[in-house]
Formats: structure tokens, sequence, C-alpha cells
């Protein structure tokens, strides 16, 4: 069994067809003029449109009637964000993240500030300050972890290992609410994506850390094989360990361990009945045969 195709009849969003929701809306429900919920809501969809310049035009709108609005003030600071417009969404975001600290009322907007302000650091070159608000960030906001998986990625761009390591190992000494810290917690949650891993083994074998990716998929694979739920994952995590091992420990060991790992994954497929897990298990033959070749052959 392979994953279905994504459809590709749909008919593409218009500005105009999201007006004349809003306007039959606004009609339904007899909502005026100077209510200001729709007209956030209709900014946000808006955005996430990528109609950008016409969410602002209606985060304005909003302003104009409480020049301090919070999620409005946001939502411009991320809307240009979105247009990378980066300087000017920090001039937003950073006097807005200093408000938020005083008040309570908006406490649940705060970690989405500081989230954003650490991520516009990073496009600024800005790193102390992103770290600064990622630390920040960590003490609020630690799970699911998309947007710790999103900041790694930007600072991968960046070119930035010192800074992943160091969150690496925050990670690493945290606890997640399952018992097993966040690094572990992470690498079983995640085990499809394939630029975490590219990122989080090129930042610790830059750093000579490799010693954290092996423990961590040790630890993270003994979790999996004692879950039915995470048997995905698990063939995942082997994947991801043996290329960790055959990639960059560079001796015999390491790679008789890759093949013995690899192996293990083999084996598994032949005793599972569900197609996905078999499907998986094929692709990630394809893409490690060639370093078994490499071993067998040399």
């Amino acid at each position: 069994m392979t994953p279905s195709k994504t459809p590709t009849n749909f008919k593409k969003i218009k500005v105009e067809d999201l007006v004349e929701v809003e306007d039959l809306v606004k009609e339904e429900l007899n909502i005026t003029n100077d209510e200001v919920l729709p007209k956030l809501n209709m900014a946000i969809t808006l955005r996430e449109q990528s109609f950008y310049d016409q969410a602002l035009e209606r985060y304005s709108q909003i302003l104009e009637q409480d020049p301090n609005h919070s999620r409005s003030l946001y939502g411009v600071a991320l809307t240009l964000k979105r247009q990378k417009d980066y300087a000017e969404a920090l001039k937003i975001a950073q006097p807005l993240k200093e408000r938020l600290d005083n008040e309570k009322d908006e406490e649940s907007l705060y970690p989405d500030v500081v989230e954003l302000l650490a991520t516009l650091h990073v496009q600024l070159d800005q790193f102390d300050e992103a770290m600064r608000e990622f630390r920040i960030m960590m003490k609020h906001r630690n799970e699911p972890f998309g947007h710790i998986y999103l900041f790694i990625k930007d600072l991968r761009k960046k070119d930035r290992s010192d800074e992943i390591v160091e969150i690496l190992e925050l990670l690493r000494d945290e606890m997640s609410t399952s018992g097993m810290s966040l690094l572990v917690t992470m690498f079983l949650s995640y085990t499809g994506v394939d630029a975490l891993f590219e990122a989080c083994n090129w930042a610790l074998d830059k750093a000579d850390k490799l010693n954290i990716a092996k423990e961590t998929y040790q630890v993270a694979i003994a979790a999996a094989e004692d879950k039915t739920t995470f048997a995905q994952n698990l063939v995942g995590l082997r994947y991801w360990y043996g290329k960790t091992l055959f990639e960059y420990c560079h001796d015999e060991d390491s790679e008789k361990e890759a093949i013995s790992v690899y192996e293990q994954n083999f084996t598994f497929a032949i005793d599972q009945s569900n197609d996905w897990i078999h499907y998986i298990c094929s692709f990630h033959t394809v893409r490690v045969s060639s370093h078994i070749a490499r071993i067998t052959f040399n």
C-alpha cells in the first residue's frame, strides 16, 4: 500500500470569495462594522490564505479603533514576517512583548509573541537575541515540538551549529510529560522529518558531541520497541540511528552496528501485518542500500 495522492482539482480561493462569504455572514448575524472579533477572524483567514496586503488592511481597521489591540499587533507582525519584512515585524513584536510582560489577561498570547521574536532575530542574524527569546519560550511552551523544529530548521539554514547544539542540550536536560527527556520525545515524534535529524546530526558532529545523538537514538528506540503504537516511529528511528553510525562515526564497529540496526528493520517488516509498515520499511531499505553495499563489498 502506498500513500494516496493529493487531489489536484481544488479551486483556488480568491479574495473576492472570502469577502462575499464575510458579507453574507455579517448580514445573516447582524454584525456591525464596529465589532472587532469578526474583523480579526477575517484578517487571520486572509493571512493564512497568503492575502497579506488585505490582512494588513483588516488589522489596521481594528487598530484604528484600539491602537493597543494585542492580537492585531501580533497579527501585523506575523504577516510582515510572512512577507519577509523582518525588521518592520521586529519593531512591532518587541514592544508588544514588553507590554505583555505586565499584562496577565493576554498571557496566552505571550508565548506566541516570544516565539515570533526568536524567529525574527534569527532571520536578522541576531543570534544572541534569538537564543535569549528561545530560552524564555521554553519556560512557557516546550511541547508539542513544531515551533522548536522550525527554529532549528531556520538555524540550520544559517549554518548556526552552536545554537542548535545548545537547544538540543536544553531539550536533553528537561523532562517531558511522558517521563522521558524532551529530546527523546521530540525524536520519537518527528521520525518522518528528515530535515530535523539531518540538522541535529550535522550540528552535533561539528561540536564533537555526536554521543548526544547516539544516546538519544538508543533511548528513543528502546521506548518505541516497548510500545506497539510506535511501530512506524521505530522503523524511522532505526534508519536514522544506522545512518548516523555509518555517515559520522567512520569506524568498523560503528559500521557493523549500523548493519545490525538495518537488519532489525528488515526482520521487523517481515513480522508485521500492517501494509504501511511494510511500505515504510521498504522505503528505508532503498535509502540504506548504498550503505550496505559499501560495507559489504569493501
